[in-house]
């Protein structure tokens, strides 16, 4: 009996060495590849986490600086609450500022600012921020004060 072959039909040694030839090329692709990939995915990693805090503070300062304009209200009660919309997102190093100062005289209307700060270095994902190391994010509100 004759034996059936289905087309194509090559001898096994053949696809061996070719395989063979390939297995180098495939590493050295790895290689060329995979750090610009692993570069990409810290990237972001560190630019949402900037991002994210961005938007923590911007909400912290809002709310701060709501509670800054109530007749009244003292500078504690402003750090508690911008303390409680920050610890979440891991936030503790921070610079916070209330201008005017909440214990001088401060007619209605007037405005009130509260500027906050932080260092990305204090508040990154990554063990050594490469990318956005060394920079300052910093918010501000401000509203007119209230009767």
């Amino acid at each position: 009996m004759r034996q059936h072959c289905i087309p194509p039909c090559r001898p096994k040694r053949h696809l061996d060495s070719a395989k063979r030839a390939r297995r180098g090329t495939t590493l050295v692709e790895f290689a060329v590849v995979a750090p610009l990939l692993f570069s990409l995915v810290f990237l972001f990693v560190e630019f949402d986490r900037y991002v994210v805090t961005a938007h923590a503070l911007k909400e912290a300062s809002r709310v701060g600086c709501r509670v800054a304009v109530l007749e009244g209200s003292t500078l504690e009660e402003v750090e508690s609450d911008v303390a409680r919309i920050l610890e979440p997102f891991s936030v503790k190093k921070y610079s916070m500022t209330v201008t005017p100062a909440l214990t001088t005289a401060i007619d209605a209307g007037d405005p009130i600012t509260v500027n906050i700060a932080v260092a990305y270095d204090d508040i990154a994902w990554l063990p050594t921020p490469k990318y956005l190391a060394g920079k300052q994010i910093s918010v501000a509100a401000t509203l007119p004060k209230e009767r």
